[in-house]
């Protein structure tokens, strides 16, 4: 079936493209799942002076079992363990005498096929609920830029809009926020809620037509954005765009 975690990153300036392919490939490593970078065309052809990038800031991780001790106890079955937490063991083949299968269709837990109605629903459960969490738990929080609180006018985004909006931050005369998504499935539930529950007026900025990351928190969170600021002419969002907007929408009545 069609059905499997998954991890999705979206860039949204020079640093954080440089930096989150590489947490893109720990995470895939760790968490054994499909990783997804978008990238924008806005941010690979804007020109901006950036700091110098880091190099080894970020270590590598392959969440290989590596040890000699743990490697000799190892067993064929403990390659797709059931586990807590939904990952289960992995080591590089040949580190071990423990073989194991590979294999596409559903499997016991040392890779043998299976069509059994008990093994397969314990393999998706340990896949899709158990991992689904582990993963969810461990990634990154969203940032948010500006006034902590209690803004005047409070956005929610992913992608290049984030460069638009900490530039009009800066220069508005009115509190506002906005809360950057770099990682954008599985989606942070509970950092969107805790954020409606401390601005009142919360817009979607989004590049597209649909709004598809603010269906995406609405549905996930049960809250509604005061209005949606979406711009899908092909241009990216320009400073001035976001200052008109803010001072249209600001004028709302905080708390209504």
């Amino acid at each position: 079936h069609g059905e499997y975690p998954r991890i999705v990153i979206g860039c949204g300036d020079p640093e954080s493209s440089y930096e989150l392919i590489q947490h893109a490939f720990n995470f895939a490593e760790e968490y054994q799942t499909p990783t997804m970078v978008l990238s924008e065309k806005h941010v690979y052809d804007c020109h901006m002076t950036v700091d110098p990038f880091k190099h080894k800031k970020i270590p590598i991780k392959r969440g290989l079992v590596t040890k000699k001790a743990e490697l000799a106890k190892l067993q064929p079955s403990d390659r797709f363990k059931i586990t807590k937490s939904g990952v289960s063991p992995r080591w590089i083949p040949g580190a071990s005498k423990a073989h194991y299968h590979a294999n596409s269709d559903e499997h016991n837990p040392d890779g043998t096929l299976t069509e059994e109605v008990k093994p397969v629903l314990e393999m998706i459960h340990k896949r899709h609920v158990r991992k689904f969490e582990t993963i969810k738990k461990n990634l990154p929080a969203p940032r948010v830029f500006g006034v902590k609180k209690g803004a005047d006018i409070s956005f929610i985004g992913w992608g290049s809009s984030m460069n638009a909006m900490r530039d009009a931050i800066k220069a508005s005369k009115k509190k506002v926020n906005y809360m950057h998504f770099d990682f954008v499935w599985p989606i942070n539930d509970k950092a969107a809620l805790k954020f409606f529950k401390e601005n009142k007026n919360v817009h979607l900025i989004e590049g597209n037509l649909k709004g598809q990351l603010g269906k995406l928190i609405e549905a996930e969170t049960g809250k509604k954005f005061k209005s949606k600021f979406l711009k899908y002419n092909g241009r990216p969002f320009y400073f001035e765009d976001v200052m008109d907007y803010i001072d249209k929408r600001s004028r709302a009545k905080r708390g209504s």
